[in-house]
């Protein structure tokens, strides 16, 4: 179910397959370095319509995230999403009031999702209803849609028309600001490959105009790689991981095949039990194919009650999972036909795969020599025996695989949690400021907060590690306007430095009494002294630099580098200026001592200054750690799919010890009559199977080694693989065979031996 939800994102749109996401690679002039945007800029949309009149439709979006809403007299913090009039002709979302063809047509234009225009309106009709977008002004409400569904890359819960977006923000126009996101539409005659040989030549028209960049390539990336295959810069939203949807599949079929192979090696163990009844079918007439009929036959009966009570368990532990998960599964049968076509062919499939082998190996009985008491299939001992190891090999080899995966997985995780990220992310309380009035009271609300001794320090910025931040285009000293290159922008007050406890590796802080670090100071870290081909942070000391074309200043200090994203990613070029403009978060460090009572002296301060905005806030280690939620999930998982196969794999050679003890009861009472101990049968009893364990532990190890190496691969910033995964898995798997084998030899070899002698 888990599998099916990942690789479904996005197809739910009915023009899923034709639709194309504009990226762009940006080569630096300067050392050649290469970096993928998912974003681009407003105007290309208008010329690719223009240039590329083929494509059935063009549409742009722009998403942000904490947005003040004003409805009904009440106010909320929504996420809005700005989009062209064609994006109900492009993607497929299920319109509840509102004629589809004009929802967006008019600029001041919106459609709310249907939870939104509960929340707002509650059982009202919410069409023709008037709300404020903060800083965007007044619209009125065309249509109300399905919420978005879960399974799509991006979400929103206000979605307005963005046709007034250049009369709000004028550097909307230029072509250097990323800060957008657009979509095609390809008819079905065309194929993408043929329209993306066409881009070079429209860079060259476009974007060798003015103060552009030359060095940049456009792709068309496929709607439905998004989720999965997609790790650009400047996503809209956290994307999946594939490696994981593989390891989640592969798992999960090998649980599953260990299962049948338990059926398979007992079956076939305890063969000799059924070996009369064979006998005297076949004696009355029954041919080979009936008893391979018969027995393939039992397999799948005992597989469709299994699926019964799975299904029972699984309705049961759904929601629980889904919770878990922080998704929603849906597991209907009867209600999807391809939910049951799919569990009736796993059924059909499992039921045949553990049902073949003992279904061959039994009915090849000789029915004489069985009659005789002698075993019916030549050479079936040593076979047997021979099978059943392999068995045993093979389902020990995946748990101690999937054991091994596990402990380098909550490696990681605390790799992540411990690593140095370049600032102290602890007790640092971050609140949106998303309305005018409330950035205009900012310096009121601090100054006042730094009046209690529990408040540390205080900061205003347009971004935090974790959250969504646009690039710039930035023109550094020693390269052509050409040369400009799109580069993270933290825009910040003079607090921003001390009150993220951020290091600087050459020259100073931006300060306030400093008579130009207003209009021209910039802090860059060392990432973009590098990508500007500085030789290093001390030769960027007095550097020029333009920054978007509204700031011409100087580099007055690098930080050390710093991770604004995941540690899945490489750390961008960040320049931090001090832009009051874009402030919209307040950074609030408190004392770590009494976090209860410093919540309350924020949200006192704040409900003084700004009584009507609503109070919200969340603690900056908490931000961070969303961005690896789904990480944390695999790792939880893994424990739990490691604890499964590794008692699957027990039971299996739990029954397999119980009959090789049944075996060789008269061996064992023999060997007590001649003086053997307790211990020494069980010693006999175990190795064999021990053996195996050990055997397998050394053929999982490259194949784990291999895995995990890959999923490694995912992080820019990983830890190492060591040898200590391996070494405890060996220990812990043999631990738990080592158990589940002694229990039946302690048994067996406790018996009476008069008992197991007597009928000799």
């Amino acid at each position: 179910l888990y599998v099916r939800y990942e690789i479904s994102y996005d197809k739910f749109h009915t023009n899923a397959e034709t639709i194309y996401r504009v990226t762009y690679d940006q080569k630096s002039n300067s050392d050649g370095s290469l970096q993928s945007y998912a974003n681009s800029n407003y105007p290309m949309a208008d010329a690719l319509r223009v240039d590329f009149p083929e494509l059935e439709n063009v549409v742009r979006l722009l998403y942000r995230p904490n947005q003040t809403v004003t409805a009904n007299d009440n106010s909320f913090n929504d996420v809005i999403m700005f989009a062209d009039e064609e994006f109900f002709e492009m993607f497929s979302f299920k319109i509840h009031s509102g004629g589809p063809s004009e929802l967006l047509d008019n600029p001041n234009s919106v459609v709310l999702t249907s939870e939104t225009a509960f929340k707002y309106f509650g059982i009202e009709n919410a069409l023709g209803k008037t709300i404020t977008i903060e800083n965007f002004g007044d619209f009125t409400v065309t249509g109300v849609m399905e919420n978005v569904p879960d399974n799509s890359h991006f979400s929103f819960s206000v979605l307005a028309s963005i046709k007034p977006i250049p009369s709000i923000y004028s550097w909307s126009q230029y072509w250097q600001a990323y800060s957008f996101y657009t979509y095609v539409q390809l008819p079905q005659n065309v194929k993408p490959g043929d329209l993306e040989n066409r881009l070079p030549n429209f860079v060259e028209k476009y974007w060798s105009q003015g103060d552009l960049d030359n060095e940049l390539t456009l792709h068309l990336q496929p709607l439905t790689d998004i989720h999965l295959r997609s790790r650009l810069l400047s996503e809209i939203q956290a994307n999946g991981s594939l490696a994981s949807v593989y390891v989640f599949a592969i798992i999960a079929f090998f649980t599953l095949l260990i299962a049948c192979i338990n059926f398979m090696s007992i079956s076939t163990a305890r063969a000799s039990h059924r070996a009369k009844e064979i006998t005297m079918r076949k004696t009355l007439g029954a041919k080979r194919t009936q008893l391979i009929n018969q027995f393939i036959g039992e397999s799948l009966i005992l597989t469709a009650l299994s699926v019964f009570i799975a299904v029972i368990l699984v309705k049961l532990l759904l929601p629980a999972y889904s919770s878990f998960l922080g998704i929603e599964l849906k597991f209907e049968i009867f209600s999807d036909f391809t939910t049951f076509l799919w569990l009736a062919g796993l059924t059909i499939i499992t039921g045949l795969i553990a049902g073949s082998y003992p279904a061959l190996y039994l009915s090849a009985y000789n029915s004489v020599m069985s009659l005789k008491g002698i075993r019916g299939v030549k050479n079936s001992g040593n076979r047997l025996t021979s099978s059943r190891n392999t068995l045993v090999l093979f389902q020990f080899s995946v748990s101690i695989v999937v054991m091994i995966s596990a402990f380098i997985g909550m490696k990681q995780m605390e790799f992540i949690q411990n690593k140095e990220l370049g600032f102290n992310k602890e007790s640092i309380v971050v609140i949106p400021m998303n309305t005018d009035a409330v950035v205009d009271k900012y310096p009121l609300v601090r100054e006042e907060l730094l009046k209690n001794p529990a408040i540390i320090s205080v900061s205003g910025s347009s971004t935090t590690p974790g959250r969504f931040h646009n690039g710039r285009f930035i023109v550094p000293e020693g390269q052509e306007s050409s040369g400009s290159i799109s580069i993270q922008s933290a825009m910040v007050d003079f607090d921003y430095v001390e009150t993220y406890r951020m290091e600087i590796v050459a020259g100073r802080n931006l300060y306030r009494d400093h008579p130009t670090d207003l209009e021209e100071g910039f802090l860059l870290n060392e990432a973009a002294v590098r990508s500007f081909g500085w030789n290093s942070p001390q030769d960027a000391i007095g550097k020029d630099i333009n920054w978007s074309g509204s700031k011409n200043g100087r580099v007055v200090g690098v930080l050390k580098d710093f991770h604004f994203k995941s540690l899945h990613d490489p750390i961008d070029p960040v320049v931090v200026l001090v832009w009051y403009p874009e402030i919209d978060l307040l950074s609030v460090r408190i004392a770590p001592d009494n976090i209860s009572s410093s919540l309350q002296i924020i949200r006192d301060t704040w409900s003084t200054f700004n009584p009507d905005a609503p109070f919200e806030y969340s603690f900056l280690d908490d931000d961070l750690d969303h961005l690896y939620r789904k990480d944390k999930q695999l790792s939880q998982i893994f424990k739990i799919f490691t604890l499964l196969t590794i008692t699957i794999a027990c039971l299996g050679l739990f029954g397999l010890a119980s009959y090789s003890a049944e075996r060789r009861i008269k061996e064992i009472g023999i060997r007590k009559v001649l003086g053997a101990t307790v211990s020494s049968i069980v010693g006999i009893l175990s190795v064999e199977f021990l053996k195996l364990v050990l055997l397998a532990n050394f053929l999982a190890w490259p194949i784990a080694y291999f895995i995990m190496n890959r999923w490694l691969q995912d992080f820019a910033y990983r830890t190492s693989i060591s040898v200590n995964a391996f070494v405890i898995s060996a220990f812990t798997v043999i631990l738990f065979a080592l158990i589940t084998v002694s229990f039946q030899a302690v048994k067996a070899a406790r018996c009476n031996p008069v008992e197991s002698l007597k009928y000799e």
